[in-house]
């Protein structure tokens, strides 16, 4: 159906392999909060011992698309935390859970700076002790720059230094795919264009928030699978009930598998 693709990626460098021949099931959930996007992969009847060197994996690689493809895109780059193989009928089961930069978010931070401390400067050396790549430092740059007057000492989790700096400066810092993201409103470029004719599935559903004493609107959307679209990116969404309007992208959750059954992309999207 619709020539699905899967493969999972495992271990660093030459050591590193492959599985895309075998069964394989996921479940992905992302948002654009300070925590980690959590996951389930599941792939079926694999040796003893693949199943080893899997539960020794600390990174795990899921790519997932269409056959007319060529290189499948990555679908979630994460940390493992939990591993485990069961016997599922006459399937023997291998289940990897995943927590995209959850290693780094949960990751105890020191930060000493005395007199006026630019937000910015807090935020770079908050990015530079995550260890994650990033390609935020550009973007950053266009970002109008706030100070705490009186120095700045903390020592607590990257995902709360974050989340409290990141407020003033009116930005959001996500993890996705092991990445750091760097959203700003400014100028951020279209990552797809949902329709009928692109795979929009069914009528998008109408949602209504309460939020701040007020109400924000959007939409839930569903999809065949786009690997591509994450928090904060943002979309274009044409159907009787949108016309061709873009949207942020607040959640997204890919499920599916290869062989039979789900092949989705479900996002929730407000107005920028």
């Amino acid at each position: 159906m619709f020539g699905k693709k899967a493969e999972i990626v495992f271990g660093a460098g030459s050591l590193g392999r492959s599985l895309d021949q075998l069964k394989i099931d996921f479940d992905i959930q992302k948002d654009n909060t300070q925590e980690s996007n959590k996951g389930n992969i599941k792939v079926y009847n694999i040796s003893k011992d693949t199943a080893k060197n899997i539960e020794s994996a600390s990174v795990v690689i899921l790519k997932a698309g269409y056959a007319d493809e060529g290189e499948l895109p990555v679908l979630s780059q994460a940390d493992t935390y939990d591993i485990k193989t069961y016997n599922e009928g006459v399937n023997r089961v291998t289940e990897i859970s995943i927590g995209e930069g959850i290693n780094a978010l949960q990751k105890d931070i020191s930060i000493s700076l005395d007199g006026a401390v630019s937000i910015k400067d807090i935020i770079k050396s908050v990015i530079d002790k995550l260890g994650l790549p990033e390609s935020v430092s550009d973007k950053l740059q266009g970002v109008v720059d706030k100070k705490y007057p009186n120095g700045y000492n903390t020592k607590e989790k990257a995902k709360n230094i974050i989340k409290t700096v990141q407020e003033s400066l009116g930005i959001n810092i996500t993890v996705q795919n092991n990445e750091i993201s760097l959203y700003t409103g400014v100028n951020e470029g279209l990552a797809y264009r949902l329709t009928p004719n692109t795979g929009l599935i069914r009528s998008p559903e109408r949602i209504i928030k309460k939020e701040n004493g007020g109400k924000r609107y959007g939409w839930r959307c569903k999809c065949l699978l786009v690997p591509q679209i994450n928090p904060d990116n943002i979309v274009q969404i044409k159907s009787n009930e949108i016309d061709d309007v873009q949207y942020r992208v607040i959640n997204v959750q890919h499920k599916g598998t290869n062989i039979a059954g789900d092949w989705e992309t479900e996002i929730e999207v407000y107005e920028r």
